[in-house]
């Protein structure tokens, strides 16, 4: 999924990084599968391939709850 989505920035022209360091947040860090390098507000993107709908309850939720970190 994450071969995709690196073909469909790059073909937007998105200059993107993937599966960067971690990001500092407060006193976490998190790591999205693509974002831009060197910059604390730019965009982020996270790929999620849920197996079943009860995981994508739970994805929703998760990406929900990271959505403030982000």
């Amino acid at each position: 999924m994450q071969e995709v989505g690196d073909a469909v920035l790059g073909a937007a022209g998105e200059e993107l990084e993937r599966a960067i360091p971690l990001l500092p947040f407060g006193a976490i860090t998190t790591k999205p599968d693509f974002a831009e390098l060197g910059k604390r507000e730019g965009l982020v993107v996270e790929f999620k391939c849920p197996a079943s709908r009860k995981r994508l309850r739970e994805i929703h939720k998760e990406m929900a709850q990271r959505l403030l970190a982000y």
